[in-house]
C-alpha cells in the first residue's frame, strides 16, 4: 500500500490517511472494543525529530516526550471535531500503546506492529527492538496514529492545523520555565 502524504512544512508534520486492511479487522477489534469500526481509516503522523528515535538515551526520551505531548493535544483536538460531526475517533497513546479517549481493549497497538507494515511503513529489526523509518527522513521521526470510522472526507475536513498546538506548547514550556 503507498501512502499518499500531506505535508505541513511550518510545522514539520506529515499525515496521511489509509483505509485499515481487512485482514487486520480482529486485531483493531482487540484494540478497540465495542467500536463500529466499519469503515476504520487509519491517520499515521509523522514529526521530523532532530535525533536518531531508533536509539536511547537523554536525548531520544526528551525529543519522544516533546513529540507525544504535541501529537496529543493535536489528536484529541482533531478527535473531539470528528466526534462532533456523530463519528467515533480515537488516538493510541504512543508511550502506552493504548487508547487515549476509549475503552481499553485486550491488544495494545505498537507502532512498529504488523498493523504499521501492513500501511507500506517501514518496520526496522535492530536485533534489541524494533524502530519505523521514514521513507525520507530515516529514523529521525516519530510516528503516532489516529483512528476513525467517519468518512475519509469528515476527517481531512476536521484536521486541526499544527500552529495551535506548537503555540499551546510553547506557553506550556515557557511556564514550565518560570517555576
Amino acid at each position: 500500500m503507498q501512502l499518499d502524504f500531506h505535508y505541513l512544512p511550518k510545522q514539520e508534520i506529515q499525515w496521511s490517511i489509509a483505509k485499515s486492511p481487512d485482514h487486520l479487522e480482529k486485531t483493531f477489534k482487540q484494540i478497540f472494543p465495542n467500536v463500529k469500526l466499519d469503515p476504520l481509516w487509519i491517520v499515521p503522523t509523522w514529526q521530523k525529530a532532530s535525533v536518531d528515535m531508533s536509539g536511547f538515551g537523554e536525548e531520544v526520551t526528551e525529543e519522544r516526550d516533546k513529540f507525544t505531548d504535541k501529537f496529543c493535544l493535536w489528536a484529541e483536538q482533531v478527535c473531539r471535531n470528528i466526534i462532533q460531526k456523530g463519528f467515533w475517533a480515537d488516538f493510541i497513546d504512543p508511550g502506552s500503546g493504548i487508547p487515549y479517549i476509549g475503552e481499553r481493549g485486550s491488544t495494545v497497538y505498537m507502532e512498529t506492529d504488523d498493523a504499521v507494515s501492513a500501511l507500506g511503513i517501514e518496520v526496522a529489526d535492530l536485533g534489541c527492538c524494533k524502530a519505523v523509518c521514514h521513507h525520507d527522513w530515516g529514523f529521525h521521526a516519530f510516528l503516532a496514529t489516529l483512528f476513525s470510522n467517519a468518512p475519509k472526507e469528515v476527517i481531512m475536513e476536521v484536521m486541526v492545523p499544527f500552529d495551535a498546538v506548537i503555540d499551546q506548547m510553547q506557553a506550556i514550556e515557557r511556564s514550565d520555565e518560570k517555576k
